[in-house]
C-alpha cells in the first residue's frame, strides 16, 4: 500500500514547479485522508477474490511467492487505476 501511496502522490505532484512543503504536505494529508484509506480497502479485496487468504495456504512455498507477487501487483494496477479515474479532472 504505501508503493500505492508514493506512486499515486508522485503522479498528482508532477508539475513544472514544485510547490512549497507545507503545501505539498497539506495535499498529502488531504489526499490521504479523502481517498487513500478508502481506496486501500481494495487491497484485501483484490486478495481475498485471488484466493491469497483461503486456496493459497495450501500452495508450495514458490507458488505461494509466485502467487503473492502476482496479486500485489494485480492490486496495485487495480488502485493506481481507480485512483486515476476517482480524480479525473484533476489528471492532465
Amino acid at each position: 500500500m504505501l508503493i500505492a501511496f508514493a506512486v499515486s502522490m508522485a503522479y498528482q505532484a508532477r508539475a513544472d514547479q514544485w510547490p512549497s512543503a507545507s503545501s505539498l504536505a497539506n495535499a498529502f494529508r488531504h489526499y490521504y485522508f479523502s481517498r487513500f484509506l478508502i481506496l486501500s480497502a481494495l487491497f484485501p479485496l483484490v486478495f481475498f477474490l485471488n484466493g491469497l487468504y483461503t486456496h493459497v495456504r495450501s500452495y508450495p512455498t514458490m507458488a505461494k511467492l509466485e502467487r503473492f507477487t502476482i496479486v500485489v501487483l494485480l492490486s496495485l494496477t487495480v488502485f493506481i487505476t481507480v485512483n486515476y479515474l476517482v480524480i479525473l479532472h484533476q489528471n492532465p
